[in-house]
């Protein structure tokens, strides 16, 4: 009987975790966090690629009506993954809420997955712990970092896969695939997983099995190549840099005792965590069954080189967070762009999880084992329940997120890095040209009364190409950063077509992005 009710016992402890951590996803409304532009980057990316703008780069709805290349330098994958499940909600909100959940499942089914091969109450108890880690709570109910959301809830598939042998010509797809979703769910701290990627590649796998992996992770870069170049050889194009060195990294270090402790709350990094607004604690109890774990391993001997790695891995990353790991972020000259040293909590909290699966003997029977992972279970959620619920839930709806006064003013205030290097500030008013603006497109008639250059209230970027009348028109940016055209024009009445084109480094990223994906899905047949 006890061996027939434990066949459920991970499906029931799978669900349970995962209602815990979405149950304030269920009730009506949403509630406030640091970044509150889901709503509208959803409803931006679908309108742009309703328009047959594909990959969504620029929206002319944003920023006063002049404009913004959002979706060209932003990590696309949870928004993309939004837009696909909102094509069966009523409303956008919905569509964020469930891919939210669609995550939380898709990352503990990830760690059950990986954490397997310890066991079946080990994979459990490891799954439980990562679902209510702090950290995560924070993620999703204070900071609104849902593109973090996504990287946590890939990072045990990607291991998982690269701890794998990659043998064959078709273990090369999945690998490569994963990786590539990866790299595209944010744009700074997916890159800390290549360090991971070389010791596993270089410590982990046969010998024989090396080439194929240098193999998978080349395609996975070439993969995102639609994403990755305009990144690399186009961010001049905006303010990105500007930006990120505004946020001092050295500010946002943290003190090791805030990895133990630090009082929940729902405000903001403050300098060297003097009166941090929200807590960095890697969770108390996670971090006994830790201690646990090791203890046991070492005990028993099963300290292993893979195992000795990944604790390495996962106390370099918390190391990483704190100010006496200052010096090693002054070695790498793009560091700022990460912003905030303890994004890389999120590799910690995962290694954390990851390690609670040596706590019970492999071999241990159902009876014991389902007892034990139970009640530790219980208390994982006991301890974690007072962070997994948003400060306030309120009455809001689309409407809220997508006025036309919030429209206008969201890229200034909480996306302001992405504005076009030519417009030295965000206008103050709305674009009043008189011309029709669709997402991607701008129309109408400019009715010319003297010899002198048309002005077009867009901001001014390479990639927009204008006809005046049908005939092609070069244009340049005016000292505000709207689009002229380079000459003057005769008296008159004009027809203006300005439309969004992409560069060639833009359309090489397509070529090469779409001839990978047909090279990984051939190398599987």
């Amino acid at each position: 009987m006890i061996k027939y009710l434990s066949r459920f016992i991970p499906i029931i402890t799978l669900i349970v975790a995962t209602i815990f951590v979405t149950l304030p996803l269920s009730q009506q409304g949403w509630f406030d966090v640091h970044d509150p532009t889901a709503v509208a980057r959803l409803s931006m990316l679908k309108s742009t690629l309703g328009e047959g703008q594909i990959p969504a780069a620029w929206n002319n709805m944003l920023n006063n009506g002049f404009g913004y290349p959002l979706f060209l330098y932003y990590a696309p994958l949870f928004t993309y993954f939004s837009a696909l499940i909102s094509l069966a909600t009523p409303t956008l909100i919905l569509a964020i809420k469930l891919t939210l959940l669609s995550c939380v499942v898709l990352s503990l089914l990830g760690m059950y997955t990986l954490t397997k091969k310890y066991g079946r109450y080990n994979a459990l108890l490891a799954t439980v712990c990562y679902a209510v880690l702090p950290y995560h709570a924070l993620t999703i109910y204070v900071r609104g970092a849902f593109a973090e959301v996504m990287v946590w809830t890939l990072l045990p598939w990607v291991i998982y896969y690269w701890t794998n042998p990659i043998s064959t010509r078709k273990q090369i797809l999945a690998p490569s695939l994963i990786t590539a979703a990866f790299l595209l769910s944010h744009n700074t701290v997916v890159w800390f997983i290549l360090p991971i990627l070389i010791l596993i590649i270089i410590f982990l796998q046969k010998r024989v099995d090396r080439p194929r992996s240098v193999l998978a992770l080349a395609l996975s870069f070439l993969l995102t190549s639609f994403a990755t170049l305009p990144i690399i050889f186009e961010q001049s194009f905006v303010q990105v840099a500007r930006v990120a060195t505004q946020t001092k990294l050295s500010d946002h270090f943290l003190n090791f005792t805030q990895l133990w402790h630090s009082a929940w709350g729902y405000g903001g990094s403050a300098p060297m965590g003097e009166s941090d607004g929200m807590s960095f604690m890697l969770g108390k109890f996670p971090l006994v069954l830790l201690a646990l774990s090791l203890f046991r391993t070492i005990a028993t001997r099963s300290l292993s080189r893979y195992k000795f790695i990944v604790f390495l891995i996962t106390f370099g990353f918390a190391y990483a967070t704190t100010i006496n790991s200052q010096w090693l972020w002054n070695i790498f000259p793009l560091a700022e762009f990460i912003q905030f040293p303890w994004r890389l909590l999120l590799y910690a909290t995962f290694g954390i999880a990851y390690m609670v699966a040596w706590l019970l003997p492999s071999e241990i029977e159902d009876l014991k084992g389902s007892t034990i992972t139970v009640i530790l279970s219980i208390l994982l959620i006991y301890f974690s329940s007072p962070f997994f619920q948003p400060q306030e839930i309120r009455n809001y709806d689309d409407r809220t997120f997508l006025s036309k006064p919030t429209l206008a003013t969201v890229a200034k205030d909480k996306i302001p890095e992405y504005l076009p290097t030519w417009m030295p500030q965000f206008p103050e008013s709305e674009s009043s040209d008189g011309l029709t603006r669709s997402s991607t497109r701008v129309t109408g008639q400019i009715e010319n009364k003297l010899v002198q250059t048309l002005t077009i209230q867009t901001a001014y970027m390479p990639h927009w190409k204008l006809n005046l009348n049908g005939y092609p028109t070069d244009i340049v940016p005016n000292p505000d950063g709207t689009i002229r055209t380079h000459a003057p024009v005769p008296p008159g009445t004009y027809a203006v077509d300005l439309t969004w084109q992409q560069t060639p480094v833009e359309k090489l990223g397509v070529v090469l992005s779409l001839v990978t994906l047909i090279v990984v899905l051939g190398l599987a047949l």
